[in-house]
């Protein structure tokens, strides 16, 4: 049986410096600094590592970093996330009435 997951996640692209510094992404390159390297719309070549549960991953230029409801970080691919993810809008919610 296959099943959709209901929980929903925040999702913001690494798509500059500033998504950079937000999530504390790591880039390892030959110069020792990432302000002599990154403007805000340029990421140089490099490795880049994010700091999620349970370690470090790789994070490419374009992948989604996801955070679920306890705040917690994942690295999706960008071809992943064009297949699996859909924005949603408040009225698409349709939660079972509390009363």
């Amino acid at each position: 049986m296959m099943y959709a997951k209901t929980t929903l996640v925040e999702m913001e692209q690494f798509d500059s410096l500033t998504v950079a510094r937000k999530y504390h992404i790591r880039i390892q390159t030959e110069v020792s600094s990432i302000e002599q390297v990154m403007d805000d719309d340029l990421v140089p070549r490099g490795v880049y590592m994010m700091k999620v549960p349970g370690g470090y991953a790789n994070i490419n230029y374009g992948d989604w970093i996801e955070t679920d409801l306890n705040g917690a970080h994942e690295v999706v691919n960008d071809d992943v996330f064009k297949k699996a993810y859909r924005p949603v809008e408040v009225s698409d919610l349709n939660y079972p009435n509390d009363d």
